[in-house]
């Protein structure tokens, strides 16, 4: 992953320090307090190597618990917050745990996988997905793709979601969410283009 700063940040980071800012922005909106110092989110981790090339279907990943600090209120502070907790998970066997559970539960009944989705949604807010997309443009039939669009799969309880969409240079934010959580998803998104 690219370093995103001098403080070693990476884009990943900055991102997820962005979409913490986001969300404590459209919460003082709406005039709800920011009681909590972070509200926990899942996400997926990879554990595909990066550097090796793709010689296998399907997924590898994990999925983590990171602490979101929409409780801070500088930038700088989120931003630092984040960057630890994602030190520390790296550093963890939580993504790999999660990984090999999901393997083993995948080849048992279905209703065993879905109670273990259900019980970690139980431990998060929001689901956020980060995926890399391809840093060249994309042709189809000869027309030039501008902007490809994914959604971040919902699972159990959990009602907001959030995927962010990296694509030659550029970066989409996407939202969906049960409108009882959140009405006006569009000002969310109006937070996190325009911090």
């Amino acid at each position: 992953m690219r370093q995103g700063n001098d403080s070693g940040a990476t884009i990943n980071d900055i991102l997820i320090a962005a979409a913490a800012g986001a969300i404590r922005a459209y919460l003082l909106t709406r005039n709800d307090a920011v009681e909590q110092d972070h509200l926990n989110v899942a996400v997926p981790f990879n554990l595909r190597p990066l550097d090796q090339p793709i010689k296998t279907l399907g997924n590898q990943f994990g999925l983590v618990i990171v602490p979101l600090p929409v409780g801070k209120h500088s930038a700088a502070s989120r931003l630092e917050s984040v960057c630890q907790a994602m030190r520390e998970l790296k550093n963890s066997y939580q993504p790999q745990v999660f990984y090999g559970l999901l393997g083993v539960l995948g080849k048992g009944p279905a209703v065993m996988e879905q109670t273990a989705l259900e019980v970690l949604s139980q431990k998060a807010s929001l689901v956020m997905t980060n995926v890399p997309g391809p840093k060249h443009p994309l042709y189809l039939a000869g027309s030039r793709m501008i902007q490809p669009m994914f959604w971040v799969p919902q699972s159990g309880n959990v009602g907001v979601g959030l995927s962010i969409l990296s694509y030659h240079d550029t970066v989409q934010f996407g939202v969906v969410a049960d409108k009882h959580l959140i009405p006006d998803p569009d000002m969310l998104i109006t937070f996190l283009v325009n911090p």
